[in-house]
């Protein structure tokens, strides 16, 4: 029984690892809450830069509980990836990209006569 305790805390601590990791490449460490009050599984994400301000590295990006801040993480990595996608860097730049696939699909569209429906599976 002992044993299978130790692997539940194992698959936790990788977990938290993970977490980490991911958050240590888009700029972010983990620290303790300042602002969560009497919530003991609160994890904060500060700016991971010591040459940034006082005042900036003691912000808190993202609070919350390991899933939270997983989850949180996995939408700016999906943020980021459809910016390269699309090519863009900003807002400006992002709609223009989107506004010209758009404008791509009305032309194949009104050229075949018929319009592809794209069923996304969940």
């Amino acid at each position: 029984m002992a044993q299978l305790s130790m692997v539940a805390g194992w698959q936790l601590l990788r977990s938290f690892r993970d977490v980490e990791e991911r958050a240590n490449k888009i700029g972010l460490k983990f620290a303790a809450s300042k602002y969560s009050g009497m919530e003991f599984d609160t994890i904060a994400l500060v700016p991971l830069d010591e040459h940034l301000p006082v005042y900036n590295r003691e912000a808190e990006v993202f609070q919350g509980t390991l899933q939270d801040i997983s989850s949180w993480i996995r939408g700016v990595e999906w943020s980021r990836n459809y910016d390269n996608l699309m090519m863009s860097k900003n807002d400006e730049k992002r709609e223009t990209a989107e506004r010209k696939y758009q404008q791509r699909e009305l032309l194949k569209t009104i050229r075949d006569g018929k319009r592809e429906e794209k069923s996304v599976k969940p």
